[in-house]
């Protein structure tokens, strides 16, 4: 049968065509990067950057290198507390939003430099800024609405709340004192969660930290080949695997009821060792304990933190890591895996060029 030879259905196909969590295994990898950085659109001369975010903390952190002439430019010693100018920063079309808070220099003879530190501009709900509240909800309401309540009148919101809701009886949670993001992130740390800072925007997000138990395995998002891989180390953490946990509200009355604690465990055990109990007015419903309790025994047993060192390549499906993200990597014959727990993106210079990195903390479980 005669065929058009400019329409030949040739199985011709591009790695970047399929569906697929693996990344490309190629020779090389052509890195181009584009970094910016201004102050109300005036631009900034950097010469060094990191970014850094993890699940313990709630917002980024940036440390920002600049010239003495772009220094200037953000008149930090003439600014009040509250008013600080607001560097932004793109990597790559990527975009964060830092908070010029404080700064170190450094003199040399020849060479003068300024490091610009400072945080995401959610940090203006925390106790630098913000004051803290009084409140007692004596009405039931559901843990994301007590946390949506703390930023009524203020320019922030929650964009998503992806760790378990739960109903909370009424006079069983109190605000004494705490700032915002103290709430927030209380109620997201009892249900086993962190609270996420948007890069720019003032948005939060809050997530579990464990989607599945630790020992559950689940598919990886993503495989990191080891020719992308430019360091890797990593430290043990043994504790004793623990099979159950306790949990218990805080105080003996919930919502003029007699309270009721629960025990989380893990299936196919004897229950035994506990982890150490937990407590929080907030445990009143079997969802937010059985959340609490699937985190704290994921916490037990012998893991490895992996610090992962990755180039930041979107071309090549190697995008910016993500917190509470699974991320396996290939290394030395094997594939291992785990839950991303720490971000960080560096920027520096080579031979006038810019290089980017980012470094991944990986939760590695090594138990059963």
């Amino acid at each position: 049968m005669a065929r058009d030879s400019a329409r030949l259905a040739l199985p011709l196909r591009c790695w970047h065509d399929g569906n697929t969590n693996d990344l490309p295994i190629l020779p090389g990898y052509i890195m181009h990067n584009k970094i910016t950085a201004d102050i109300n659109g005036e631009p900034l001369d950097l010469l060094a950057l990191t970014l850094t975010t993890d699940t313990a903390s709630y917002c980024w952190q940036g440390d920002i290198t600049l010239s003495p002439a772009s220094f200037v430019k953000l008149k930090i010693d003439q600014r009040a507390a509250g008013d600080e100018a607001v560097i932004t920063l793109r990597i790559n079309g990527q975009r964060w939003d830092i908070l010029a808070e404080d700064y170190r220099d450094t003199r040399k003879f020849i060479g003068h430099s300024y490091t610009v530190t400072g945080r995401s501009i959610t940090a203006k709900l925390g106790a630098d800024y913000a004051k803290g509240r009084h409140s007692k909800y004596d009405a039931a309401r559901y843990a994301r609405q007590i946390a949506d309540e703390q930023l009524n009148l203020l320019p922030y919101r929650i964009a998503a709340w992806e760790a378990v809701d739960w109903l909370i009886p009424g006079d069983t949670y109190t605000v004494s004192g705490q700032t915002p993001i103290e709430v927030i992130a209380d109620l997201a740390r009892a249900a086993g969660g962190f609270v996420e800072s948007h890069p720019y925007e003032a948005q939060l997000f809050v997530r579990p930290v464990w989607r599945q138990p630790a020992w559950a395995k689940p598919t990886p998002a993503l495989t990191i080949p080891a020719n992308l891989i430019l360091s890797v180390s990593g430290q043990r953490r043994i504790s004793e695997r623990c099979n159950a946990v306790r949990l218990t509200p805080a105080a003996e009355q919930i919502g003029g009821a007699k309270a009721k604690g629960g025990l989380v465990y893990r299936e196919g055990t004897d229950q035994q060792p506990e982890a150490s109990t937990l407590t929080h007015a907030a445990y009143t419903d079997t969802d937010v304990m059985r959340a609490a309790g699937i985190h704290a025994l994921s916490e037990t047993g012998t893991h490895k933190i992996e610090t992962v060192q990755l180039p930041w390549a979107e071309k090549y499906q190697l995008p910016l890591a993500s917190l509470g993200a699974v991320w396996a990597f290939a290394e030395q014959g094997q594939t291992w895996q785990g839950i991303i727990k720490g971000v960080s993106v560096a920027v520096d210079l080579d031979g006038g060029a810019p290089v980017v990195t980012q470094t991944v903390t990986i939760d590695r479980y090594l138990g059963d």
